[in-house]
């Protein structure tokens, strides 16, 4: 028997695109409440998916320099920068910001997920 966590979370992705209403193409900032995970950038490519085929999904973990409280910052480099100009990428991308002067929390990054 298959898994079924693949099309829990193909439920929630599109879920929580609906709420956002974010569109294919499109990147867009979502703020968490504070201490219930990090904000992030998420992505959806433009590209159609069959319905019967999942999204791949691209977590990207930003470097020290793009710390702190701008999500824009994330934007300067790796995949979020990268769709900006290329809204074909072919990954539903999640970029969480990682405050300032703190390690990444897998807890919160799960939060995420």
């Amino acid at each position: 028997m298959k898994s079924p966590l693949p099309l829990v979370f193909a439920l929630l992705l599109l879920s929580s695109c609906a709420s956002l209403k974010l569109y294919p193409g499109e990147q867009r900032a979502v703020l968490q409440p504070k201490g219930a995970g990090y904000p992030y950038l998420m992505f959806v490519p433009k590209h159609k998916v069959p319905r019967d085929r999942g999204q791949p999904l691209l977590i990207f973990l930003h470097g020290s320099g793009e710390r702190g409280s701008d999500i824009s910052l994330v934007k300067v480099h790796g995949p979020p920068k990268l769709v900006q100009t290329h809204p074909d990428f072919p990954f539903v991308t999640v970029s969480p910001q990682l405050e300032a002067g703190s390690d990444w929390d897998v807890a919160k990054l799960d939060a995420i997920l």
